[in-house]
């Protein structure tokens, strides 16, 4: 998920919790008796909604976020380890191997040339953000 749609699909949620949010606090402060607190909290319910759902969208985006996009990076930059050594043994064991053709340890060559470019490439992707214009 890119981050545009991240931000949005963020702020379409806290949307729509403050929303149901303040629905419940009008209803729970329309069955009160009648008093300051029963009018204050249908005042203030919207205001109250507003206010929660800005900080969970807040505390969501500086500190949920950015800890679950390192541990999935993470997991990600693990995983393609994982994949690059098990395709560099298999590539050892062809290339030691007498009965292999050429063509296949061309092909196995080439594959594991193709799973290095795609983890440098993954590694370029996320240098650009530090990039600066």
């Amino acid at each position: 998920m890119s981050s545009e749609s991240s931000t949005t699909a963020n702020v379409l949620g806290a949307g729509a919790t403050g929303g149901a949010l303040g629905t419940l606090i009008a209803a729970l402060a329309e069955n009160m008796d009648d008093g300051s607190l029963r009018s204050n909290l249908l005042i203030l319910a919207p205001m109250i909604a507003v206010a929660l759902s800005s900080s969970w969208l807040f505390i969501r985006q500086v500190y949920i976020d950015p800890i679950a996009n390192r541990k999935r990076n993470e997991a990600v930059k693990d995983q393609m380890k994982e994949y690059l050594d098990e395709a560099n043994s298999y590539l050892s064991r062809v290339k030691s191997d007498d009965s292999a053709t050429d063509e296949h340890k061309a092909e196995a060559q080439r594959i594991v040339e193709e799973l290095e470019r795609v983890q440098l490439e993954r590694i370029a992707s996320r240098m650009k953000v530090f990039a600066v214009d």
